[in-house]
């Protein structure tokens, strides 16, 4: 009765080896994607744990040495030959982390708007704080510009139509994860760089 038992037992281990002596292929693939599984699981869990909420990051960061200016984005020859210059509203700011957890793989996000009337000028976004913060560190320089501005023949052509020239501010917004979350609005100055002209905003926005 035992030999049988044993004989039984030998048969269905013999089922899964091929005449060659190797594990059968399906329960090789079967084994494999279990244990990945396991794996992913582990460092989604894991990742997830570590993760900032939206509302965290708003409470928890804080701007320093914010900088706000036009600067001359690029030039180029219109159809009729003559140069011409784009200038953009940019954004700088550094981050002092308020987290208890570390700041890390924080992509920032600015849509720059006309004061009056809140229509989009344009958007820049840079990932930044790769290498993470911790509590009451400050972050590197993080630098965001328009994708959009004003267009025109030359840097003292704006000195000359600086009446026409339209307050502005940018919305940041910050995300760890796939939403983004408001943080904080900013006005743009107007400061052009590259020209001693900073003419004072008539509207700012609260």
């Amino acid at each position: 009765m035992k030999e049988e038992h044993n004989k039984k037992i030998a048969e269905e281990i013999e089922s899964f080896i091929n005449p060659s002596g190797r594990i059968n292929s399906m329960v090789i693939a079967v084994i494999t994607i279990s244990i990945m599984s396991i794996l992913i699981w582990s460092f989604y869990k894991k990742d997830i744990k570590g993760q900032i909420s939206g509302k965290e990051l708003k409470r928890d960061i804080r701007f320093e040495s914010v900088k706000t200016t036009w600067i001359k984005k690029e030039s180029y020859k219109d159809e009729n030959g003559e140069e011409e210059i784009i200038i953009v509203p940019q954004i700088k700011f550094k981050i002092r982390s308020k987290s208890e957890k570390e700041l890390k793989w924080i992509n920032f996000i600015g849509i720059f708007r006309f004061t009056d009337t809140g229509k989009n000028i344009g958007e820049g976004n840079m990932m930044s704080i790769k290498e993470g913060i911790s509590k009451n560190q400050l972050s590197e320089e993080i630098c965001i510009k328009s994708s959009l501005g004003y267009r025109g023949p030359s840097l003292e052509a704006f000195r000359k139509n600086s009446k026409d020239w339209r307050d502005a501010y940018v919305e940041i917004y910050a995300r760890q994860g796939s939403v983004f979350q408001f943080i904080k609005s900013f006005n743009i100055s107007k400061r052009l760089e590259g020209l001693d002209l900073e003419i004072k905003l008539k509207t700012l926005k609260k």
